[in-house]
């Protein structure tokens, strides 16, 4: 009976976790879920469905992209004007499959 207790106590807590991972919006910006036009559940024929997250003006400024390392997974459009990032990295995005606007 305790090993099931484990079992359901470690899936439950992964779980936890992973949801974070996704939903988790970075310090000092705003994530916002977009809805889309037609407003009837299905996706934007522009940008779909997702988060928009804004991190436009933070204070103290990003400086690098490793800065924001809990951007939710499933962003489709991010904000980052306003700050000090002078380089993009080659492979800094990829975790973000659904970005389509940066």
């Amino acid at each position: 009976m305790k090993f099931v207790f484990w079992i359901i106590l470690v899936f439950v807590t992964w779980n936890y976790s992973y949801i974070q991972k996704i939903t988790a919006c970075p310090p000092g910006c705003t994530c916002t879920t977009l809805k889309p036009k037609d407003g009837k559940g299905g996706d934007s024929p522009r940008i779909g469905r997702g988060r928009k997250v804004n991190c436009v003006n933070n204070h103290p400024p990003i400086s690098t992209v490793s800065q924001i390392n809990s951007i939710p997974l499933d962003t489709v459009i991010l904000d980052l004007s306003k700050n000090a990032i002078t380089i993009l990295r080659k492979g800094g995005f990829d975790r973000l499959s659904m970005l389509k606007k940066l």
